[in-house]
Formats: C-alpha cells, structure tokens, sequence
C-alpha cells in the first residue's frame, strides 16, 4: 500500500493532465474524467474479472473530442453473478489507486431493455484525480450463433491521456455499431425525442461504411434479437417529418454540445437518403441470403450422389 501522501501527490499530477488535455481540445472536464475512470477500469478489467474476452461498442469507440460520452457499453461471452463483480471491482479499485483513482461507490443493478437477457449497470461513483468522475458500465453477454459481428479485431483505443498506451481489446466494427443504430432508431418511440442516434448515423454516413456490410449486420441483429424485417420499411414512420419535428430542442441542444452547424431539416433530409441508401443494399441482401442454400447435404445424401443406379431390366 502506497502512503496518504503520495496518493494525494498522483492525485494532483493525474488531475493536473487531464484538466489540461481538455482546455486544449475544448472538451468537459468532468465527462472527460468519468470517461477516463471507465477507461481504466476496462484495461484493469481482466484483473479483476478474469481474462474472458469482451467487445467494447458505443461512443468509447471513438475519441472523446469526436463523440463525447461519459460510460461504456460491453459485450461479454460470459455471465458475471453480484458477488463476482463485487469482488472484482475490488480489485480493480486497488490498482487504480496508485494511479490516483479512487472508487467511491458502487452499484449494481439491471436494466430491462425489451429483448435478450436484462443489461447489467455497474453505477461507479469516483474521483478521477481531482476530478469527480462518476460513470457507469452496461454489460450484456452475447449468447447464440448471431450475438457477435463478423471481422472482430482487437484495437488500441487512444487514451484521454496523451502519450498514455490506450485501452487494447475487441471493438465492435463500425458495419455492426451502424447496424444497432438503424435498429433504435427505427424502433424508437414517437414519445422518445433523443436524437444522437440520428446523429450518429449521421457521422458514420460521412466516414463511407460499407451499405452492404450494414446490411448483413441488419439482417443479424434481427435474428439474434427475433426482430422481423419488416421494421425495415422502405419509408419507416420513424423516420418521417412528423416523428422528427419536436426533437427539434433536443438536436439543437446536442449542436451546442458537439460543436456542428447541421440544422434538424437538413438532418433529416441527410438521414432518409441514407437510409433509402441503405435499404437498397438491405434488399439485396436478403435475395442474396434467401438463395443462399441454409443446409449442408447429410451423410445419406453424400453416400447417395456417388451411387450410380444399376441397370434394370424391362419385364416382356
């Protein structure tokens, strides 16, 4: 165990970079810190909980000054009981003491989200240095032959602090990020005026994800998630003028926050034709996978096609 004091004095240091890093990207300081904390939590993760494999997705798949965003979203191969990841976090707290972080509090708790197991919430209150950086990380375990995307890779995430090694593990590809997004988006209530998914959408438009990889990702999630394709209409209610006027507040409010001059109608102009865009490849792709054979020949069937018939002979 380190000494109060030099706990205080990497607390000040740790503080002191990260204050700084943000005034020179412009960024907040207090979601820059919460993301930090679940940044480090998640490179001490196998200490804690094990060296199974998990996927990162969600906004930590981006640089904080692009995609500002304060917790994280995983994807684990396995389920973790309360006790588990009680002591775990433990663990993970006492390394991250002698780097100036000091977890609070936690709380775990479940959240149903209208399909598969329920998400599970570690609610961390923390301090990030000098910094309060409470977050929280949502789990959910993949389970079945369509819960995980194709090309999965491992990657090093920049860390909010520079010249820092970032966080290395499996990311989510952009194809199946794009996928889930379409997914809530298409399903969102006409009650729920949030408007970053459209948002994101908008940003993964601009970096030319591939529309037939996103549409094979589509067609995944679905199935993994017992969806029917037919909330993939051509023209979806979701996405029409009246749906999206009254978020007009909500998306102004996230300009200011993201610092880009995009107006809601030409938002919503840009997100049919990408959508229409998408829908395209979506429909080819559901010809190519309906004439794809789903079956491979039995033994039987092998056995039977190397058999020549014999001959026959005619009755007079």
């Amino acid at each position: 165990m380190q000494d109060f004091t030099t706990l205080t004095a990497t607390a000040a240091a740790l503080g002191d970079r990260l204050k700084a890093n943000c005034k020179n990207q412009g960024m907040d300081v207090n979601k820059a810190a919460s993301r930090y904390v679940a940044e480090r939590i998640l490179t001490h993760w196998p200490t804690g909980m094990g060296r199974a494999p998990f996927l990162i997705k969600g906004g930590f798949m981006f640089p904080q000054h692009m995609r500002p965003t304060d917790d994280a979203d995983i994807v684990t191969v396995r389920n973790y009981t309360e006790l588990e990841l009680r002591q775990g976090m433990q663990r993970i707290a006492f390394a991250l003491r002698a780097e100036g972080i000091e977890i609070k509090r936690l709380k775990v708790e479940e959240i149903d989200v209208g399909h598969g197991d329920p998400v599970i919430r570690l609610k961390i209150e923390a301090m990030c240095g000098t910094v309060r950086g409470n977050t929280h990380l949502d789990l959910t375990v993949g389970h079945g032959p369509f819960a995980f995307p194709q090309n999965v890779r491992k990657q090093e995430l920049p860390s909010m602090i520079r010249n820092q090694p970032g966080l290395t593990a499996y990311v989510q590809p952009l194809e199946a990020a794009v996928a889930e997004k379409w997914i809530a988006v298409l399903q969102q209530p006409d009650t729920d005026y949030r408007v970053k998914h459209l948002a994101d959408l908008l940003s993964f438009d601009a970096m030319e994800v591939d529309k037939d990889r996103i549409a094979r990702e589509i067609i995944r999630v679905c199935r993994h998630r017992n969806i029917p394709l037919s909330v993939c209409a051509p023209s979806p209610a979701a996405l029409s003028w009246s749906n999206t006027e009254p978020m007009e507040q909500s998306w102004n409010k996230l300009r200011a926050e993201r610092r880009f001059e995009m107006t809601l109608p030409q938002a919503w102009i840009d997100i049919n034709a990408y959508w229409s865009a998408t829908h395209q490849a979506l429909t080819r792709a559901v010809i190519e996978d309906f004439r794809r054979p789903t079956c491979q020949p039995t033994l039987v069937d092998r056995i039977a096609a190397r058999q020549r018939p014999s001959a026959v002979l005619k009755p007079l």
